[in-house]
């Protein structure tokens, strides 16, 4: 490839990645592909119309002098091109033997990241190559992996960090900087088979190459082929939640078991919401509440406290029965106006309809809402309402029923599930008088009757999903 094509190859790498005005910070370890990098970046920060590049360095101390020299290299070449350089330098734990290349990765992007956000850098460009992808694809297919590790190195991830040489092999930018007699350094741990990657690198890669010497262009392949088939499940997985969970108060959601029949998706919808949620789950438990389908009674105990309660039709998870601790709240209700109950995050609406006339005749259930979510209420047999939790002797006369019941015995019969019963909030008067559950029944003595001449119309309306 001539070096006209070889530029606007490169070129175009670092246009999908990096957009014009933005703020560039290079991650520069000194060796050839970070210093190709480098000096690429700035043949291009005019035709890419970047708002400013600067060199970000990690010193991590475990080479001596070796280590020193890439710092100085670096900050010398940054200041020839004109680019202000950012440097620190960390030391290994004490004792610490395994574990180091991993130990030198995290602390690494957590500098640039923190530097970045500090410095207000829109993006940090690493100068990961096609072989460092296919290495990695490789070390993961042999560790076993998914269809997300499969994806390998990201070419752009949600931190800002971007890979713009990800398609270009190592051995091509090797060979630039030779020609152009551009200096760089030589990791000497490289060479150091004891590590994984360089006996993947070294050992493992050649050997495979002897069988298919376009092996590392078919491994990056597979990582192209992944992301974009992990990109298209997570838009299914998005579209599974969607569709089959509903959150409901405080931390809880219901999982319509209908969803759960297919098993690949469901784990896949799963851990999507899961991990949109921040819950820690592995796969075993996530398999565990597919499987929990086809019961009816019982509870699955999942990691941070959550539980999962398998009921008719749908599952319940909920974190620690956590709308227990809300036992006292108490919130009163604007008549007529709009109400916020912070604490149990819910929210009301009431007005009152003066004659009977303006809301039509009055057929069967016509005063209530499929979901019991919006009712009418005799509004002269009202002074004024709470919204509060229900307590353990509560009583409720359910409309159409001849007499009172205990409201936890109501709640049952009414297939409300166990872990919910005691954090049902109600709506009762000032004397205690449960005047509606929402969500589920209005109370009988406050039904809209003949005699009815002022309406009382209030909204229920739950936190939003």
């Amino acid at each position: 490839m001539d070096t006209k094509s070889f530029f606007e190859e490169i070129f175009t790498s670092f246009q999908k990645v990096l957009k014009p005005g933005q703020a560039v910070l290079t991650a520069v370890s000194g060796g050839g592909d970070s210093m190709a990098m480098l000096h690429l970046l700035y043949h291009f920060r005019k035709r890419l119309t970047l708002d400013r590049v600067a060199v970000a360095h990690v010193n991590h101390g475990l080479r001596g002098a070796e280590s020193d020299a890439e710092g100085e290299l670096v900050q010398k070449t940054a200041a020839t091109l004109g680019f202000e350089c950012f440097t620190t330098k960390i030391c290994l734990p004490a004792g610490q033997t395994k574990g180091i290349e991993a130990w030198g990765r995290a602390n690494r992007y957590h500098y640039f990241v923190g530097l970045a956000q500090q410095q207000k850098f829109d993006r940090i460009a690493t100068a990961h190559t096609l072989d460092d992808q296919a290495e990695t694809v490789l070390m993961r297919l042999m560790r076993g992996t998914s269809l997300k590790g499969l994806a390998g190195i990201l070419p752009e991830r949600a931190d800002g960090v971007v890979r713009p040489l990800l398609a270009v092999r190592r051995e091509a930018l090797r060979a630039w900087l030779r020609a152009h007699t551009i200096p760089f350094c030589e990791d000497s741990s490289n060479q150091n088979p004891a590590f994984a990657r360089n006996w993947v690198r070294l050992c493992l890669l050649p050997e495979m190459r002897a069988l298919n010497p376009a092996v590392d262009f078919t491994l990056a392949s597979l990582a192209s082929i992944s992301l974009r088939l992990r990109e298209t499940g997570e838009a299914g997985a998005a579209a599974w939640v969607k569709r089959f969970v509903a959150l409901e108060q405080g931390p809880a959601f219901c999982i319509k078991k209908e969803g759960l029949t297919d098993a690949h998706d469901a784990a896949d919808g799963l851990a999507a919401l899961f991990t949109s949620l921040e819950i820690e789950c592995s796969r075993h438990h996530i398999l565990a509440i597919v499987a929990a389908a086809v019961k009816t009674g019982g509870e699955l105990l999942l990691p941070g406290g959550w539980r999962c309660y398998p009921h008719g039709a749908h599952l319940s998870l909920v974190k620690n029965n956590p709308l227990k601790k809300q036992a006292g709240f108490s919130c009163e209700l604007a008549i007529p106006g709009a109400t916020e109950c912070a604490e149990p995050g819910v929210s009301f609406t009431a007005e009152i309809l003066e004659h009977h006339d303006q809301i039509g005749p009055p057929p069967k259930n016509a005063f209530i809402s499929k979901d019991n979510c919006t009712i009418q209420l005799d509004a002269d047999k009202i002074a004024g309402l709470f919204f509060r939790a229900g307590v353990a002797d509560d009583c409720f006369w359910p409309l159409g029923a001849d007499e009172p019941v205990a409201l936890r015995s109501y709640l049952k019969n009414q297939k409300i599930p166990r872990e919910k019963r005691a954090s049902v909030g109600v709506v009762a008067t000032g004397a205690n008088e449960i005047v509606w559950i929402p969500g589920v029944q209005i109370g009988h003595a406050y039904r809209i009757t003949s005699a009815t001449t002022r309406i009382l119309r209030l909204r229920y309306l739950p936190r939003s999903p």
